[in-house]
């Protein structure tokens, strides 16, 4: 098998992913008559907050299973052969780093909107105490989806690097030890 044939079929897989983590998205929306019934100024922040990231993790797992094949070249080292037929443990490594790289990112993209919408949303609301602890656990979440992204982006294009580096830690590894145990 052909190791863009591969790259692709990881791209598919986490596309196919990324519309079934999306089915729950498009579940909260009926969650949100309850609170539009309450505060019908309120319902539309909430509309937004969790149709667009629903929207966008759906988009999201079509876009990787249609592009996949120019996903997967982006995800191998430029000067990889074409007619490559076997793959070695740092081609593999290379791949696998973006594809985590790649659901890192496919992930944190729908949290990185809702957090924006729901930011908005609460600064717009009214009791202010209650507002700024809302705000502080949002300011939370939000770093940490940030630092989520960050690194899949890093995973992503530093793949090849990654790898790399990975494969001279292990050849260490493996000649340190085979010096102690002589």
């Amino acid at each position: 098998m052909d190791i863009i044939i591969i790259a692709s079929l990881a791209s598919k897989f986490i596309g196919i992913y990324a519309l079934i983590q999306s089915i729950p998205l498009f579940g909260t929306i009926s969650q949100l008559s309850a609170f539009a019934k309450e505060d019908p100024s309120f319902s539309f922040s909430l509309v937004i907050a969790t149709v667009i990231p629903a929207l966008l993790m759906a988009s999201a797992g079509v876009a990787l299973i249609i592009f996949s094949n120019q996903i997967s070249r982006k995800m191998l080292p430029k000067d990889l052969p074409q007619t490559n037929v076997s793959i070695s443990t740092k081609e593999i490594q290379t791949i696998a780093f973006s594809i985590v790289g790649l659901l890192m990112i496919v992930l944190a993209f729908p949290k990185i909107v809702q957090i924006i919408v729901s930011i908005h949303a609460l600064k717009t609301a009214g009791d202010e105490r209650r507002i700024s602890e809302l705000i502080a656990n949002t300011w939370a979440f939000a770093t940490a989806t940030g630092i989520q992204f960050i690194i899949g982006v890093f995973l992503f294009i530093g793949s090849e690097l990654l790898s790399s580096g990975w494969h001279v830690i292990v050849k260490r590894l493996r000649y340190e030890k085979n010096i102690t145990s002589a």
